[in-house]
């Protein structure tokens, strides 16, 4: 069964002693990166510094960092599993109603594969950001959105807030 969500995924990494929790304040400008680098390339834990300079949100790094943490993300004990997934709800071919009705679940499997699209009324945000001199959405329609806040400023990240806040405004 697929991960809830990003904090589930950490659970995972902490249960399988994946994860080292650094509480330390780590300055995320070189610092970060090269602590981050140095381990994965000792074969090492993913990383959550949980006390970044500057921001309130921890940073994970590393968390696909090894052949291992990659098949537990996956959920698969081999890389070649999902191939063959694939290839067996492509093969299957039924040869009764029963063997069509207990394929359904292969159908079911086979959806989950597709990307989902985003129903229609979703907001124009590239537009509406680029207005306010916004940067980094690309254009489309979404209903949610990913923005990194990375090194942005505390003075530019209330700029985004209240662009946001006018939007939903504007739209709702």
């Amino acid at each position: 069964m697929p991960y809830e969500d990003l904090r589930e995924f950490v659970e995972r990494l902490e249960e399988e002693n994946e994860l080292a929790r650094i509480k330390h304040e780590v300055n995320p400008i070189l610092e970060m990166t090269e602590i981050a680098d140095r381990v994965v390339k000792a074969g090492g834990k993913a990383l959550l510094f949980e006390n970044p300079k500057g921001y309130d949100i921890p940073v994970l790094m590393n968390a696909f960092g090894t052949e291992r943490r990659m098949k537990m993300a996956l959920e698969v004990e081999r890389f070649e599993e999902i191939g063959e997934r694939l290839l067996d709800i492509l093969r299957f071919k039924p040869e009764s109603l029963f063997d069509g009705l207990k394929g359904l679940s292969k159908v079911k499997e086979l959806a989950s594969f597709i990307p989902k699209k985003v129903k229609k009324g979703g907001y124009f945000l590239y537009h509406e950001l680029k207005k306010r001199k916004i940067h980094g959405i690309k254009p489309g329609r979404t209903k949610s959105i990913k923005l990194s806040t990375y090194l942005v400023p505390k003075d530019d990240l209330k700029k985004v807030v209240q662009a946001f806040e006018e939007i939903l405004d504007k739209y709702s």
